[in-house]
């Protein structure tokens, strides 16, 4: 279970393995912190002892739900992306908690994914940028109690 890098000629691949869908994005979203902030030294701001710096602490709380996997795993990351640059924030943890949601949905057989994400950091601008998640070489695999999500961004 975690994540890895993929080899990609220009852009960032990431595939992260877990337990569920959900779990499977949160290991996505522990290689994107590192990306964001790779030439910074982030285990000064670790979620521990960020309350402890001279930085100013910033969450964000976000929902995102759609009713096709693809399609919310693409919403996920790029409302995450947005919203770490249009906030400004650092970011040191982002979490990916599945969320009941209510279907209004005029068929009750719909699945619905829905998630709350919330990204700790602290105020400023990341040592690097992605600029998009892509829906070129998307997947998503269940298999035998994990899930492995491979996802590509534009940096």
């Amino acid at each position: 279970m975690g994540y890895k890098f993929l080899e990609h000629e220009s852009d960032l691949y990431i595939e992260g393995c877990d337990s569920d869908l959900y779990s499977a994005l949160q290991q996505i979203g522990k290689a994107v912190i590192q990306t964001l902030n790779e030439r910074e030294n982030t285990n000064t701001y670790s979620k521990n002892n960020l309350s402890k710096t001279s930085k100013t602490s910033k969450t964000l709380k976000l929902m995102i739900s759609d009713e096709d996997e693809k399609s919310f795993v693409v919403r996920v990351f790029s409302e995450i992306i947005s919203e770490i640059e249009a906030e400004e924030i650092k970011p040191i943890s982002i979490s990916i908690l599945k969320s009941a949601l209510v279907s209004t949905s005029a068929n009750a057989n719909t699945n619905i994914f829905s998630a709350t994400i919330i990204i700790e950091g602290y105020v400023g601008v990341p040592a690097n940028i992605i600029k998009a998640v892509t829906w070129h070489d998307l997947d998503i695999k269940h298999r035998d109690k994990q899930t492995c999500v491979r996802i590509l961004f534009d940096i």
